[in-house]
């Protein structure tokens, strides 16, 4: 069957996809359930951490 889509002209590619939301956690119990305000500030706490020790070094 793909074949013969082929054969008829037609093509193959692979599509673009977005990226998550990173307030959507994944795994069984927490799925689809976006993060509160103090889940969402530590995060963004420890993201800026590790920036910063990135920039020292």
């Amino acid at each position: 069957m793909i074949r013969e889509f082929l054969e008829k002209g037609g093509s193959i590619s692979k599509g673009k996809t977005k990226p998550m939301p990173n307030e959507l956690r994944i795994s069984n119990n927490a799925w689809n359930t976006k993060l509160t305000k103090e889940e969402k500030a530590a995060q963004e706490a420890a993201k800026a951490a590790a920036k910063a020790d990135l920039q020292k070094k």
